[in-house]
Order: C-alpha cells, then structure tokens, then sequence
C-alpha cells in the first residue's frame, strides 16, 4: 500500500511538471485528466489499491473541475468495488457513491469500471443520498422583453429549490423557485417594464435546495455577469404643445352687440312715451312698464350677440391647424413604433461559470 501510495505521488509531480511546461494556449490535457488516466491504466490491470490512490490523489488538486471531481469518484468506486470479490469493500465505495450522488444524482458510471454489482450499490447510493447539480449554459443572450434565462437543476429527490441572486452590494433577490421537484429549469427575467431589472456587473447565484422528505439542504453558488446596457425610448408626447395652434377665427365684436343692446333699451323707452296718449303720461308709473320691456330687450339684445358671435372663420388657419395635428400624430405613432421595435430587439447576455464556487 505504501509503495502504492509513493508511486502515486511520484506520478502526480510527474503530471504537475509536465502540464506547467505545457503551452496552454494550446489546450493540453489538465494534469488532474493526465493522473485519472494513469488511475484507470491501473484499475484495467487490477490494480485497484494503486487505482484508488492515484484517484484520491487527484481530488486533492486545485483547481479541479466538476467533470474530473466526478470522474475520479467514478473511478474509486470501481477499484473499491471491483468484480473479483476479495478486492470489494463495500461500506468505502458506497461512502464513495454517496459522495458522487451528492454532487451529481443522475450520473452513470462509464463502462470501464462498471458491473451490475457496482450498478445495484449505486442505486443504494441513490435512494440513501439527497444530491443536487445545476448544468447552466455557459453563455445565455436574452433578446426583447420576454425572453427569460433559465438554470436546469436536478436533485435526486422531490425538493423544495429556490435561486437566489446577490449583487455586489445590497440585498439579495429570490428570482424563482420549484416545489417538490427532481427536474426543473428555474428562469428568471432580465427587462421589467423597459427597464432592466439587473445592472450590468458580477453577481452571485445561489441555488438552495431543500430535501422533502429528510432534514438536508444543500446549497451551490454560481458566478455570474450579466451585461444589461440601458434601455434608450425615444420621447412621446402626451399632447400637441397649444403654442403650434393658430386661431381658427376672427375675434368676435362684441362690443357692437353690446351697444345695439343699449339702442334697443333706449328706443324702446322713447318709443314707448312718443306713442302714449297724453292723459296717460301723467299717470304716476306709466313708464314702468317700458323701462322693464326696454331692459329685457337690450340685455337680450346684447346676450344673444355675446353668445352667438364667434367670429368668422378663418380657412387657412383651419387647414395648416388639420396639418399640424396630422404631423403630430404622425410623429407620436412613429416614436412609439421605434420603441416598440427597440424592446423588440433588446439584448443582454448572461455568463455563468458552471462551475461551483468552493
């Protein structure tokens, strides 16, 4: 087992050198991919002690991705495990599958190391174990006002999940939640009412999910940037500004009405004593009567053509006012098909690192 366990280390410094001498702008192989490639050259000579040191060694490392995380365990459960019955030990490699359920409930075992015994401790593994993972598209647009960004989650259970964003500062938002599932695709909405919800900068996914039918939780974090420029509408009037109106008629005269009103009244008055016999002019009162007739006929006289004169109209006035108003509506209608177009066609991208923080 020592022996074992030096070789391993001397093959993991070995892996280490040779990928920091590497190029990496030209994608070689990670030296955690390089060492699981030793593990299982070993497990396919049976050497499984030798396979799950080498295994162990690799989850060790930093940084290590979640496919190598999972690839390793795949490869320690097999050599733990193995079809020759003297190499198995049970309890260790299905502490070793929970491990894996835990972080990736649907995962297989590839068929290198597999056997239907191993198949059946897997199942175990995953009726004993509440696991979750989260597999988001790395790079997301989102086009109008519509569109909605989505996490794929799974659990091995029916659970309770909630998604979580924290910004830099301030309080965090709960964008979506999913009961009692195993497979779901919690969304959230970049653009609310024209205006984006989020601003551009780094943020925080958090997905909590929470066992129903055990005490457990579990929680990942994603990092996230969302770049969600400003929304620019073009400006819509509420109504055409009364300074672009020309008068549409004549001022009214008014004051003409107003003195035929007074003729009216005195030549009522005079006409009245002109064409009363004379024994009745003496009489105390005999004009009383037509000073009120007067009144009434040269108020009526003066009201009717205060409310009936307004001016006469003017045509070309009228025409250019029909022209403005057309304009306007033009214009208004034409501001808001731009918007319109321009939430249409709204983008903002989201990246999310798939990879958990620690």
């Amino acid at each position: 087992m020592n022996n074992a366990r030096s070789r391993c280390r001397c093959a993991l410094l070995t892996m280490v050198a040779l990928a920091g001498a590497q190029n990496v702008a030209a994608q070689a192989r990670s030296p955690v991919q390089d060492l699981l490639g030793v593990a299982l050259v070993a497990f396919n000579n049976l050497k499984y002690a030798e396979a799950d040191s080498i295994a162990s060694a690799a989850l060790t490392l930093t940084p290590l991705r979640r496919a190598e995380r999972i690839r390793a365990l795949q490869i320690r459960a097999g050599a733990l495990y193995p079809e020759e019955e003297g190499a198995q030990k049970r309890p260790e490699a299905l502490a070793v599958l929970r491990e894996l359920v835990r972080i990736a409930p649907r995962a297989a075992l590839p068929r290198e190391v597999t056997w239907p015994g191993l198949e059946v401790l897997l199942l175990e593994a995953k009726r004993s174990t509440f696991g979750i993972s989260v597999s988001p598209q790395g790079q997301v647009f989102i086009t109008g006002p519509d569109e909605l960004a989505g996490v794929p989650v799974q659990t091995s259970r029916p659970a309770a999940i909630y998604l979580w964003l924290y910004p830099p500062s301030g309080s965090q938002v709960m964008l979506d939640s999913a009961r009692s599932a195993t497979n779901s695709t919690l969304r959230f909405q970049v653009l609310r009412n024209g205006v984006p919800r989020y601003p551009t900068g780094d943020y925080r996914l958090v997905l909590v999910a929470v066992d129903e039918s055990a005490p457990d939780t579990m929680r990942i974090e994603l990092a996230a940037n969302i770049n969600a420029p400003p929304l620019e509408f073009l400006p819509v009037p509420e109504r055409l500004d009364s300074g672009f109106i020309r008068p549409e008629r004549t001022r009214p005269k008014r004051s003409a009405g107003i003195m035929g009103g007074i003729v009216a009244l005195a030549g009522t008055i005079v006409a009245s004593r002109a064409l009363r016999d004379s024994e009745l002019r003496n009489l105390a009162g005999g004009d009383s009567r037509a000073i009120s007739v007067g009144i009434v006929l040269g108020v009526g006289v003066a009201g009717g053509v205060w409310a009936l004169d307004k001016g006469q109209p003017i045509p070309e006035n009228i025409a250019a006012n029909k022209q403005t108003r057309a304009e306007f509506e033009k214009s208004v209608s034409e501001a808001r098909s731009e918007n319109a177009r321009r939430l249409r066609s709204y983008r903002a991208e989201i990246n999310i690192n798939p990879e958990p923080k620690p």
